[in-house]
Protein backbone atom coordinates (compact mmCIF):
# COMPACT_ATOMS: atom_id res chain seq x y z
CA UNK A 1 0.00 0.00 0.00
CA UNK A 2 2.80 2.02 0.92
CA UNK A 3 4.17 1.90 -2.90
CA UNK A 4 1.14 2.12 -4.58
CA UNK A 5 0.51 5.49 -2.54
CA UNK A 6 4.47 6.90 -3.43
CA UNK A 7 3.26 5.87 -6.90
CA UNK A 8 0.31 7.99 -7.17
CA UNK A 9 2.09 10.84 -5.54
CA UNK A 10 5.02 10.83 -7.85
CA UNK A 11 3.26 10.36 -11.09
CA UNK A 12 0.80 13.28 -9.28
CA UNK A 13 3.92 15.50 -8.80
CA UNK A 14 5.31 14.57 -12.47
CA UNK A 15 2.03 15.11 -14.17
CA UNK A 16 2.01 19.21 -12.14
CA UNK A 17 5.12 19.88 -13.33
CA UNK A 18 4.61 18.51 -16.98
CA UNK A 19 1.78 19.83 -17.11
CA UNK A 20 1.45 23.97 -18.79
CA UNK A 21 1.67 25.90 -16.77
CA UNK A 22 -0.22 29.72 -16.61
CA UNK A 23 -0.14 31.00 -20.32
CA UNK A 24 1.76 34.18 -20.69
CA UNK A 25 0.20 37.41 -21.64
CA UNK A 26 0.62 38.51 -25.42
CA UNK A 27 1.95 41.54 -23.59
CA UNK A 28 2.87 42.95 -20.30
CA UNK A 29 3.55 45.63 -18.47
CA UNK A 30 6.45 46.36 -15.55
CA UNK A 31 4.91 48.12 -12.13
CA UNK A 32 7.10 48.13 -8.61
CA UNK A 33 5.53 46.75 -5.71
CA UNK A 34 6.14 45.00 -2.42
CA UNK A 35 7.11 45.84 1.00
CA UNK A 36 9.53 44.31 3.19
CA UNK A 37 8.94 43.91 7.07
CA UNK A 38 11.74 42.61 9.38
CA UNK A 39 11.35 41.73 12.91
CA UNK A 40 13.25 40.64 15.74
CA UNK A 41 12.19 39.94 19.54
CA UNK A 42 14.04 38.74 22.09
CA UNK A 43 12.15 36.72 24.89
CA UNK A 44 13.76 35.41 28.44
CA UNK A 45 11.45 32.91 30.44
CA UNK A 46 12.02 33.09 34.05
CA UNK A 47 15.61 33.92 34.18
CA UNK A 48 16.61 30.47 32.35
CA UNK A 49 15.25 29.70 28.73
CA UNK A 50 16.46 32.84 26.36
CA UNK A 51 14.64 32.35 23.13
CA UNK A 52 15.13 34.68 19.86
CA UNK A 53 13.49 35.23 16.35
CA UNK A 54 13.81 37.08 13.55
CA UNK A 55 11.53 37.14 10.91
CA UNK A 56 11.60 39.27 7.17
CA UNK A 57 7.87 39.42 5.52
CA UNK A 58 7.06 40.40 1.98
CA UNK A 59 4.22 40.87 0.47
CA UNK A 60 3.94 36.79 -0.74
CA UNK A 61 7.11 35.23 0.85
CA UNK A 62 8.32 34.60 4.73
CA UNK A 63 11.36 33.39 6.14
CA UNK A 64 12.39 33.21 9.69
CA UNK A 65 14.92 31.98 12.25
CA UNK A 66 13.97 30.83 15.65
CA UNK A 67 15.95 29.63 18.68
CA UNK A 68 15.98 28.68 22.13
CA UNK A 69 18.88 28.61 25.05
CA UNK A 70 19.30 26.96 28.75
CA UNK A 71 22.13 27.17 30.66
CA UNK A 72 24.27 27.83 27.29
CA UNK A 73 22.62 24.60 25.47
CA UNK A 74 20.37 25.13 22.53
CA UNK A 75 16.93 23.60 23.54
CA UNK A 76 15.24 24.15 20.11
CA UNK A 77 16.14 25.72 16.80
CA UNK A 78 13.38 26.46 13.96
CA UNK A 79 12.93 28.32 11.26
CA UNK A 80 12.00 27.80 7.42
CA UNK A 81 10.61 30.30 4.36
CA UNK A 82 7.19 29.85 2.55
CA UNK A 83 7.12 31.40 -0.93
CA UNK A 84 3.88 30.63 -3.30
CA UNK A 85 5.34 27.51 -4.88
CA UNK A 86 7.42 26.23 -1.55
CA UNK A 87 6.87 25.91 2.51
CA UNK A 88 9.86 24.20 4.59
CA UNK A 89 11.05 24.63 7.86
CA UNK A 90 8.45 24.33 11.41
CA UNK A 91 5.14 23.63 10.13
CA UNK A 92 1.89 23.39 11.54
CA UNK A 93 -1.07 21.19 10.11
CA UNK A 94 -4.07 22.80 8.87
CA UNK A 95 -7.40 21.84 7.28
CA UNK A 96 -8.72 18.33 6.92
CA UNK A 97 -4.96 17.33 7.94
CA UNK A 98 -5.49 18.90 11.27
CA UNK A 99 -9.47 17.38 11.49
CA UNK A 100 -8.05 14.14 10.77
CA UNK A 101 -6.62 13.54 14.29
CA UNK A 102 -9.49 15.70 16.04
CA UNK A 103 -12.34 14.79 13.88
CA UNK A 104 -15.39 15.57 16.76
CA UNK A 105 -13.43 17.96 18.67
CA UNK A 106 -13.66 21.49 16.88
CA UNK A 107 -16.62 24.01 17.18
CA UNK A 108 -18.57 25.32 14.50
CA UNK A 109 -17.20 28.35 14.32
CA UNK A 110 -13.20 27.07 13.65
CA UNK A 111 -11.56 28.21 11.54
CA UNK A 112 -9.92 24.59 10.34
CA UNK A 113 -13.48 24.27 8.28
CA UNK A 114 -12.27 27.23 6.01
CA UNK A 115 -8.29 26.56 5.97
CA UNK A 116 -7.32 24.49 2.79
CA UNK A 117 -5.54 21.50 3.75
CA UNK A 118 -2.11 20.72 4.16
CA UNK A 119 1.20 22.62 6.19
CA UNK A 120 1.58 25.55 6.92
CA UNK A 121 4.58 27.83 8.03
CA UNK A 122 5.07 27.82 12.08
CA UNK A 123 6.61 31.14 12.91
CA UNK A 124 6.05 31.69 16.31
CA UNK A 125 8.59 32.66 18.73
CA UNK A 126 8.68 29.08 20.01
CA UNK A 127 7.75 26.99 16.95
CA UNK A 128 6.72 23.09 17.09
CA UNK A 129 8.96 20.20 16.60
CA UNK A 130 7.07 19.29 13.44
CA UNK A 131 9.08 20.21 10.30
CA UNK A 132 8.06 19.58 7.11
CA UNK A 133 8.26 20.58 3.27
CA UNK A 134 6.01 21.28 1.19
CA UNK A 135 5.61 21.58 -2.16
CA UNK A 136 2.95 22.87 -4.79
CA UNK A 137 4.53 24.70 -8.25
CA UNK A 138 1.04 26.56 -9.30
CA UNK A 139 -2.52 26.89 -7.72
CA UNK A 140 -4.46 24.46 -9.85
CA UNK A 141 -1.40 21.59 -9.71
CA UNK A 142 -1.39 19.03 -6.72
CA UNK A 143 0.75 19.91 -3.63
CA UNK A 144 3.31 17.26 -2.36
CA UNK A 145 4.01 17.17 1.44
CA UNK A 146 6.46 15.54 3.55
CA UNK A 147 6.74 16.12 7.32
CA UNK A 148 9.20 15.13 10.40
CA UNK A 149 8.01 15.22 14.31
CA UNK A 150 10.86 14.60 16.79
CA UNK A 151 13.49 13.59 14.43
CA UNK A 152 11.27 10.58 13.20
CA UNK A 153 9.54 10.35 9.77
CA UNK A 154 5.72 11.19 10.60
CA UNK A 155 3.88 11.80 7.13
CA UNK A 156 4.02 11.76 3.72
CA UNK A 157 0.71 13.02 1.50
CA UNK A 158 -0.49 14.78 -1.56
CA UNK A 159 -3.62 17.56 -1.29
CA UNK A 160 -5.57 18.98 -4.46
CA UNK A 161 -7.89 21.71 -4.45
CA UNK A 162 -10.21 22.41 -7.64
CA UNK A 163 -13.34 24.40 -9.06
CA UNK A 164 -14.06 27.95 -8.03
CA UNK A 165 -15.27 30.14 -5.22
CA UNK A 166 -18.54 28.81 -5.28
CA UNK A 167 -18.12 24.94 -5.52
CA UNK A 168 -14.98 23.38 -5.20
CA UNK A 169 -13.48 20.30 -4.20
CA UNK A 170 -10.57 19.27 -1.71
CA UNK A 171 -9.20 15.97 -1.67
CA UNK A 172 -6.09 14.73 0.96
CA UNK A 173 -4.01 11.57 0.59
CA UNK A 174 -1.82 10.83 3.92
CA UNK A 175 0.67 8.09 4.84
CA UNK A 176 2.13 7.75 8.59
CA UNK A 177 4.27 5.97 10.52
CA UNK A 178 2.30 6.21 13.74
CA UNK A 179 3.60 5.29 17.13
CA UNK A 180 2.03 3.12 19.11
CA UNK A 181 -0.46 4.19 21.76
CA UNK A 182 0.83 4.47 24.96
CA UNK A 183 -0.65 3.57 28.18
CA UNK A 184 0.79 3.20 32.00
CA UNK A 185 0.73 -0.68 32.53
CA UNK A 186 -0.04 -0.21 36.22
CA UNK A 187 -3.66 -0.08 35.06
CA UNK A 188 -6.26 -1.80 32.68
CA UNK A 189 -7.38 0.32 29.82
CA UNK A 190 -11.23 -0.44 28.91
CA UNK A 191 -10.45 1.16 25.23
CA UNK A 192 -8.80 -0.49 22.26
CA UNK A 193 -4.87 0.46 21.74
CA UNK A 194 -2.98 1.05 18.71
CA UNK A 195 0.22 -1.31 18.62
CA UNK A 196 1.94 1.30 15.73
CA UNK A 197 2.81 1.22 12.24
CA UNK A 198 1.73 2.17 8.77
CA UNK A 199 -1.63 4.22 8.51
CA UNK A 200 -3.49 5.14 4.94
CA UNK A 201 -5.64 8.23 5.35
CA UNK A 202 -7.85 9.37 2.33
CA UNK A 203 -10.09 12.34 2.62
CA UNK A 204 -12.69 14.23 0.42
CA UNK A 205 -14.46 17.93 1.00
CA UNK A 206 -17.37 19.29 -0.81
CA UNK A 207 -17.73 23.14 -0.38
CA UNK A 208 -20.78 25.28 -1.62
CA UNK A 209 -20.49 28.55 -1.18
CA UNK A 210 -23.33 31.39 -2.09
CA UNK A 211 -23.66 35.16 -1.29
CA UNK A 212 -24.41 34.51 2.34
CA UNK A 213 -24.06 30.79 2.81
CA UNK A 214 -21.58 28.15 3.14
CA UNK A 215 -22.57 24.51 2.95
CA UNK A 216 -19.32 21.68 3.03
CA UNK A 217 -19.37 17.59 3.65
CA UNK A 218 -16.15 15.97 4.36
CA UNK A 219 -15.80 11.91 4.20
CA UNK A 220 -12.46 10.64 6.15
CA UNK A 221 -11.16 6.99 6.07
CA UNK A 222 -8.19 5.22 7.95
CA UNK A 223 -6.91 1.53 7.04
CA UNK A 224 -3.54 0.17 7.55
CA UNK A 225 -2.04 -3.33 7.93
CA UNK A 226 -2.97 -4.07 11.61
CA UNK A 227 -6.30 -1.96 11.24
CA UNK A 228 -9.09 -2.60 9.81
CA UNK A 229 -11.30 0.17 7.54
CA UNK A 230 -13.01 3.08 8.91
CA UNK A 231 -14.83 6.24 8.28
CA UNK A 232 -15.89 9.47 9.18
CA UNK A 233 -18.12 11.87 8.38
CA UNK A 234 -18.69 15.55 9.12
CA UNK A 235 -21.32 17.91 7.92
CA UNK A 236 -20.86 21.96 8.54
CA UNK A 237 -22.57 24.72 7.32
CA UNK A 238 -22.72 29.09 8.32
CA UNK A 239 -25.05 31.44 7.09
CA UNK A 240 -24.09 35.14 7.36
CA UNK A 241 -26.55 38.08 6.79
CA UNK A 242 -26.43 42.02 8.79
CA UNK A 243 -28.30 40.94 11.85
CA UNK A 244 -27.46 36.55 11.74
CA UNK A 245 -24.79 34.63 12.14
CA UNK A 246 -25.46 30.87 12.12
CA UNK A 247 -22.68 28.01 12.14
CA UNK A 248 -23.65 24.08 12.69
CA UNK A 249 -21.58 21.16 12.70
CA UNK A 250 -22.47 17.70 12.56
CA UNK A 251 -19.94 14.66 12.80
CA UNK A 252 -20.16 10.60 13.42
CA UNK A 253 -17.43 8.67 13.31
CA UNK A 254 -17.22 4.70 13.37
CA UNK A 255 -15.46 2.10 15.33
CA UNK A 256 -12.30 1.23 14.32
CA UNK A 257 -10.82 5.01 13.04
CA UNK A 258 -7.61 5.70 14.04
CA UNK A 259 -5.94 8.78 13.86
CA UNK A 260 -2.48 9.75 12.12
CA UNK A 261 -1.50 10.27 15.21
CA UNK A 262 -1.94 6.40 16.26
CA UNK A 263 -5.31 6.63 18.50
CA UNK A 264 -8.75 4.95 18.02
CA UNK A 265 -11.08 7.61 18.33
CA UNK A 266 -13.43 7.00 21.12
CA UNK A 267 -15.99 9.80 20.03
CA UNK A 268 -18.83 8.29 18.36
CA UNK A 269 -21.36 11.54 16.99
CA UNK A 270 -20.84 15.31 17.33
CA UNK A 271 -23.59 17.90 16.97
CA UNK A 272 -23.17 22.02 17.78
CA UNK A 273 -24.42 25.43 16.57
CA UNK A 274 -23.84 28.36 17.43
CA UNK A 275 -26.14 31.41 16.83
CA UNK A 276 -26.22 35.11 17.33
CA UNK A 277 -28.53 37.53 16.43
CA UNK A 278 -27.38 41.30 16.13
CA UNK A 279 -25.30 43.52 14.71
CA UNK A 280 -21.60 44.07 15.41
CA UNK A 281 -22.88 47.30 16.82
CA UNK A 282 -25.73 47.12 19.08
CA UNK A 283 -27.54 44.82 20.81
CA UNK A 284 -26.95 41.32 20.38
CA UNK A 285 -27.93 38.18 21.63
CA UNK A 286 -25.67 34.78 20.88
CA UNK A 287 -26.52 31.14 21.89
CA UNK A 288 -24.62 28.17 21.75
CA UNK A 289 -25.53 24.15 22.10
CA UNK A 290 -23.22 20.94 21.82
CA UNK A 291 -23.72 17.61 22.42
CA UNK A 292 -20.87 14.82 22.08
CA UNK A 293 -21.52 11.06 22.53
CA UNK A 294 -18.22 8.94 23.26
CA UNK A 295 -18.24 5.21 22.70
CA UNK A 296 -18.65 2.26 25.83
CA UNK A 297 -15.31 0.88 27.27
CA UNK A 298 -15.00 -2.64 26.12
CA UNK A 299 -15.59 -3.90 29.94
CA UNK A 300 -18.97 -4.82 30.55
CA UNK A 301 -22.04 -3.06 32.25
CA UNK A 302 -20.34 0.08 30.96
CA UNK A 303 -22.36 2.83 29.81
CA UNK A 304 -21.60 5.75 26.51
CA UNK A 305 -19.99 8.69 27.89
CA UNK A 306 -21.81 11.97 27.08
CA UNK A 307 -21.69 15.75 27.49
CA UNK A 308 -23.96 18.09 26.90
CA UNK A 309 -23.00 21.64 26.60
CA UNK A 310 -25.12 25.07 26.28
CA UNK A 311 -24.20 28.94 26.23
CA UNK A 312 -26.30 32.37 26.05
CA UNK A 313 -25.28 35.50 26.32
CA UNK A 314 -26.93 38.78 25.49
CA UNK A 315 -25.79 42.71 25.82
CA UNK A 316 -25.28 45.99 23.73
CA UNK A 317 -22.06 46.62 21.86
CA UNK A 318 -20.53 49.88 21.31
CA UNK A 319 -23.35 51.94 22.00
CA UNK A 320 -22.90 55.76 21.97
CA UNK A 321 -22.88 57.60 24.83
CA UNK A 322 -21.88 61.04 23.83
CA UNK A 323 -17.95 60.09 22.86
CA UNK A 324 -17.83 57.32 24.63
CA UNK A 325 -18.97 53.70 23.48
CA UNK A 326 -20.31 51.09 26.10
CA UNK A 327 -20.12 47.71 25.84
CA UNK A 328 -22.15 45.49 28.35
CA UNK A 329 -22.71 41.62 27.98
CA UNK A 330 -24.23 39.07 30.42
CA UNK A 331 -24.58 35.08 29.83
CA UNK A 332 -23.87 32.00 31.50
CA UNK A 333 -23.07 28.25 30.67
CA UNK A 334 -24.37 25.02 31.59
CA UNK A 335 -22.37 21.83 30.85
CA UNK A 336 -23.48 18.09 31.78
CA UNK A 337 -21.49 15.18 31.81
CA UNK A 338 -21.91 11.65 32.43
CA UNK A 339 -18.99 8.97 32.63
CA UNK A 340 -18.47 5.36 31.60
CA UNK A 341 -20.26 4.23 35.08
CA UNK A 342 -23.12 6.75 34.21
CA UNK A 343 -22.02 9.10 37.35
CA UNK A 344 -23.51 12.60 36.25
CA UNK A 345 -21.74 15.66 36.89
CA UNK A 346 -22.92 19.07 36.25
CA UNK A 347 -20.86 22.59 35.54
CA UNK A 348 -22.32 26.19 35.59
CA UNK A 349 -20.67 29.71 34.89
CA UNK A 350 -21.87 32.89 34.98
CA UNK A 351 -20.37 35.77 33.14
CA UNK A 352 -20.72 39.85 32.85
CA UNK A 353 -18.42 42.28 30.64
CA UNK A 354 -18.33 46.24 31.01
CA UNK A 355 -16.70 47.81 28.47
CA UNK A 356 -15.93 51.73 27.72
CA UNK A 357 -13.66 53.06 24.59
CA UNK A 358 -13.23 56.29 24.15
CA UNK A 359 -11.08 56.65 20.70
CA UNK A 360 -8.16 54.87 21.20
CA UNK A 361 -8.17 54.23 24.79
CA UNK A 362 -10.06 51.26 26.13
CA UNK A 363 -10.99 50.24 30.18
CA UNK A 364 -12.60 46.29 30.24
CA UNK A 365 -13.82 44.25 33.07
CA UNK A 366 -14.98 41.10 33.47
CA UNK A 367 -16.73 38.77 36.46
CA UNK A 368 -16.94 35.14 35.91
CA UNK A 369 -18.30 33.04 38.41
CA UNK A 370 -18.05 29.41 38.35
CA UNK A 371 -19.89 26.37 39.97
CA UNK A 372 -19.46 22.57 40.01
CA UNK A 373 -21.80 19.95 41.65
CA UNK A 374 -23.83 23.17 42.81
CA UNK A 375 -20.20 24.01 45.18
CA UNK A 376 -18.94 27.47 44.04
CA UNK A 377 -15.62 26.37 42.41
CA UNK A 378 -13.95 29.56 41.79
CA UNK A 379 -14.33 33.77 40.68
CA UNK A 380 -12.19 34.96 37.90
CA UNK A 381 -11.92 39.21 37.88
CA UNK A 382 -9.77 40.30 35.03
CA UNK A 383 -9.20 44.15 34.69
CA UNK A 384 -7.71 45.59 31.24
CA UNK A 385 -6.65 48.87 30.28
CA UNK A 386 -5.03 50.08 27.07
CA UNK A 387 -4.62 53.25 24.94
CA UNK A 388 -2.21 55.60 23.10
CA UNK A 389 -1.00 55.82 19.73
CA UNK A 390 2.73 56.74 19.37
CA UNK A 391 3.37 55.39 22.59
CA UNK A 392 0.57 52.94 23.40
CA UNK A 393 0.18 50.61 26.97
CA UNK A 394 -1.61 47.84 27.42
CA UNK A 395 -2.23 46.36 30.76
CA UNK A 396 -4.17 43.50 32.27
CA UNK A 397 -4.90 42.22 35.66
CA UNK A 398 -6.55 38.49 36.65
CA UNK A 399 -7.64 37.81 40.67
CA UNK A 400 -8.97 34.29 40.76
CA UNK A 401 -10.50 33.82 43.89
CA UNK A 402 -10.72 30.17 45.19
CA UNK A 403 -11.90 28.74 48.51
CA UNK A 404 -8.56 28.17 49.78
CA UNK A 405 -6.92 31.31 48.47
CA UNK A 406 -6.77 34.03 45.90
CA UNK A 407 -4.35 33.70 43.04
CA UNK A 408 -2.99 36.53 40.71
CA UNK A 409 -1.52 37.13 37.47
CA UNK A 410 -0.79 39.95 35.12
CA UNK A 411 0.96 41.36 32.19
CA UNK A 412 1.98 45.03 30.61
CA UNK A 413 3.11 45.69 27.36
CA UNK A 414 4.44 48.83 26.12
CA UNK A 415 4.79 50.26 22.46
CA UNK A 416 6.78 52.65 20.98
CA UNK A 417 5.66 53.70 17.06
CA UNK A 418 7.46 55.70 14.84
CA UNK A 419 6.78 55.97 11.13
CA UNK A 420 8.21 52.60 9.73
CA UNK A 421 9.50 51.21 12.94
CA UNK A 422 7.66 49.77 16.24
CA UNK A 423 9.43 49.24 19.33
CA UNK A 424 7.42 46.87 22.20
CA UNK A 425 8.18 45.35 25.30
CA UNK A 426 5.83 42.99 27.14
CA UNK A 427 6.04 41.54 30.59
CA UNK A 428 3.67 38.41 31.76
CA UNK A 429 3.45 36.00 34.65
CA UNK A 430 3.75 32.83 33.88
CA UNK A 431 1.40 31.38 36.50
CA UNK A 432 -1.19 32.30 38.87
CA UNK A 433 0.33 33.38 42.35
CA UNK A 434 -1.20 34.10 45.85
CA UNK A 435 -0.39 37.50 47.59
CA UNK A 436 2.03 36.21 49.65
CA UNK A 437 3.93 34.73 46.88
CA UNK A 438 3.91 37.71 45.15
CA UNK A 439 5.38 39.48 47.84
CA UNK A 440 8.57 37.78 47.24
CA UNK A 441 9.35 38.68 44.15
CA UNK A 442 11.77 35.71 43.76
CA UNK A 443 9.24 33.23 43.32
CA UNK A 444 7.42 35.14 40.43
CA UNK A 445 8.42 33.64 37.61
CA UNK A 446 8.16 35.77 34.54
CA UNK A 447 8.35 35.60 30.45
CA UNK A 448 10.13 39.14 29.83
CA UNK A 449 9.72 40.25 25.80
CA UNK A 450 11.49 42.99 23.75
CA UNK A 451 11.45 43.14 20.35
CA UNK A 452 10.71 45.59 17.16
CA UNK A 453 9.20 45.73 13.71
CA UNK A 454 10.61 47.66 10.96
CA UNK A 455 8.64 48.20 7.58
CA UNK A 456 10.26 49.65 4.93
CA UNK A 457 9.68 48.85 0.86
CA UNK A 458 12.06 47.34 -1.52
CA UNK A 459 10.55 48.22 -5.08
CA UNK A 460 11.39 44.92 -7.82
CA UNK A 461 10.18 44.48 -10.88
CA UNK A 462 7.15 42.61 -11.33
CA UNK A 463 5.10 41.55 -14.89
CA UNK A 464 1.13 41.85 -14.49
CA UNK A 465 -1.25 40.88 -17.57
CA UNK A 466 -2.49 43.47 -19.65
CA UNK A 467 -4.68 40.93 -22.03
CA UNK A 468 -4.25 37.60 -22.06
CA UNK A 469 -5.68 34.64 -20.46
CA UNK A 470 -4.00 34.40 -17.58
CA UNK A 471 -1.82 36.63 -15.08
CA UNK A 472 1.12 36.11 -13.36
CA UNK A 473 0.65 38.17 -9.90
CA UNK A 474 0.80 36.03 -6.94
CA UNK A 475 -1.76 36.12 -4.07
CA UNK A 476 -0.68 38.04 -0.93
CA UNK A 477 1.12 37.37 2.00
CA UNK A 478 -1.25 35.35 4.84
CA UNK A 479 -1.93 37.38 8.42
CA UNK A 480 1.02 37.60 10.55
CA UNK A 481 1.01 34.65 12.83
CA UNK A 482 0.40 35.76 16.39
CA UNK A 483 2.79 35.21 19.40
Amino acid sequence: MRVSIALVLLACAAAAIAAPGPVLPAASRTVERGALQGESALRVVDGRLLEQRLLFDSDDSRAFMAYGLASDELQYLGGGVRTPQLTAGTVELRGLLRELNRPTRFTPGSDVYRQDPGLALDATLAPTRRYGVQLQPWRPAPALFAALRDGAPESLGMHLGLGEASLRLRGLLLTTDAPADTVDDGWYTEYRRFTGGRLDHIAAELILRADRTRLAAAAMRSAGPFTAPSSAVRLHGGLRTAALRANGVWAVVQPGYVTPEGRYWRDRQQRALDLRLGRTRGAFAEFDAGQRLTRAPLRAGRSEPQRLSGAVRAGTSEAALGQLRLTVVGGGSHAVTRDERGRRSETLSSEMRLGLRRGGTVVRGTIERTWHEGDRRHDRVELRALGGHTVMLDTRLIAVLRPENTYYAGRAEVRLRARQLVLHARAATLRERTIDEIADWQSIPLSVTVGGVWSFRVPYPQRIATRGTAATTLQPSAPRVQE
